[in-house]
């Protein structure tokens, strides 16, 4: 099959490396299409324009997002394809949002267009890389999940586009910065940071006491170590200052453990926040710490029910994270 785009039209596509059980091309609707691993061939002066190896590290891909639209104007790179570049973009945001994926390293994000001579490449970059946390095994992207990703990320741009959302603009950014951190402790910080953007808290006692309505009050003392970490990280202190010492093996368990928690979390109260419209005049910039002034029990009836932490860790495997000696560091 040709690469999907036809005469008129102009594109952007991201070539992402995961696992994913799309055995077929997807129509998501809206222009949006996702391709499996050999389901077209990429043209053959992509090479040219991109280089032999890069055009073989895309062609190499698993799994390929298009969006696509009709154009009156597909020989100039414009507005038009700055627009498709930025849903995309959205799309791949949705996706890290819609669950805990098997997806590895920095996919490849291009636009261009076929105005008569085939489908060029106008512009190319990377997309911010995805590193997995080592413990549990991710999920495979599935049909479901494309569909969810979709929905998360047409609501993403309607809700970054309402007036007085620069808190939360910061916040659902930092969230997708936070998957490129190979360090767990300045993963935990960045997590834990994207999470203020809903909490707008000033101290852990403060992150803790609000977490109840987050993730119920079984894990308050958990959120109260993640904001722990937190500070630490960003005041320059080791990130286990003040928590229990713990010998090297068991510190290392409790780092992973507490990164999947940071992530599951956040991953929860961003997608939630993001699909639920009737939220957001709650969290707006001046409305967001009226918000938290109410009473548990009115915020638990705008928010919804507490996330259930337990199951997010229930598949954590100490077995597979490898010890620190094993990775050429010390124990």
């Amino acid at each position: 099959m040709n690469f999907p785009v036809d005469v008129g039209e102009k594109y952007a596509l991201i070539a992402l490396n995961a696992d994913t059980d799309i055995q077929s091309p997807v129509d998501l609707g809206s222009g949006i299409s996702a391709h499996p691993e050999g389901s077209f061939e990429l043209p053959g002066h992509w090479k040219k324009w991109l280089g032999s190896m890069r055009a073989e590290d895309i062609e190499k891909s698993s799994l390929f997002l298009i969006i696509k639209t009709k154009s009156e104007h597909p020989a100039v790179l414009d507005g038009q394809n700055l627009e498709l570049m930025r849903k995309a973009g959205n799309l791949y945001w949705g996706l890290l949002a819609s669950d805990r994926l098997a997806l590895e390293g920095a996919g490849t994000h291009l636009t261009g267009a076929n105005s008569g001579d085939g489908p060029d490449v106008r512009q190319i970059a990377e997309l911010h890389r995805h590193v997995r946390v080592l413990g549990m095994m991710p999920k495979a992207v599935t049909e479901a999940h494309l569909r969810r990703a979709k929905n998360l990320a047409f609501n993403l741009q309607e809700l970054l586009a309402m007036p007085g959302m620069r808190r939360m603009q910061l916040a659902i950014s930092t969230f997708l910065l936070a998957f490129t951190e190979n360090d767990l402790g300045e993963r935990i910080h960045q997590f834990v940071r994207a999470l203020d953007g809903v909490t707008r808290v000033r101290d852990r006692h403060e992150f803790k006491k609000r977490s109840v309505l987050l993730a119920g009050p079984d894990y308050q003392d958990l959120c109260l170590q993640l904001y722990a970490i937190r500070s630490n990280i960003e005041h320059f202190n080791d990130p286990e200052k003040g928590l229990d010492v713990l010998p090297s093996r068991e510190s290392q368990l409790r780092a992973c453990r507490y990164s999947i928690a940071a992530e599951a979390l956040a991953r929860h109260c961003f997608s939630h926040l993001v699909e639920n419209r009737q939220l957001w005049p709650h969290f707006t910039d001046d409305q967001v710490e009226s918000f938290w002034k109410r009473p548990i029990a009115e915020q638990s009836q705008i928010w919804g029910p507490a996330f259930d932490l337990t199951s997010a860790l229930a598949g954590f495997r100490p077995e597979w994270v490898p010890h620190l000696s094993d990775m050429g560091e010390d124990d």
